[in-house]
């Protein structure tokens, strides 16, 4: 099941990083307008709403930045299951033996090579 939900995210999140990054585009060109064109009708434009506004949209700036690209994504689960693969006692155990076993034919090839050169 946690494999399915880091695929599902994986296909979901770089689309939800454009959207926040373009609704806060939209939203910072289209309030600017808005308070431009309020300001020289005479309104007085209140900071309690301006602030905030620009918070959000400053905020889905920065989460739209964030949120890592489809191949950074499989980069970085990837490097997550060769690290839990490394990390496995198991994995270490039938390496050492690799190591052993790949040794002890070196030492035999060696050892035949130099018997093959007298």
């Amino acid at each position: 099941m946690e494999t399915a939900l880091i695929i599902w995210m994986i296909g979901v999140l770089p689309g939800l990083s454009k959207g926040f990054t373009v609704i806060a585009i939209l939203g910072i060109v289209f309030g600017g307008l808005a308070v431009g064109f309020l300001a020289s009708e005479g309104y007085d434009i209140k900071k309690r709403y301006v602030i905030p506004a620009a918070l959000f949209f400053l905020f889905c700036i920065g989460f739209g930045a964030i949120i890592p690209d489809k191949q950074t994504m499989y980069a970085m689960v990837a490097g997550y299951g060769v690290q839990k693969a490394v990390e496995s006692p198991r994995v270490q155990e039938v390496a050492s033996d690799a190591g052993d076993v790949l040794s002890a034919y070196l030492k035999k090839i060696k050892k035949e090579l130099e018997e093959g050169n007298k």
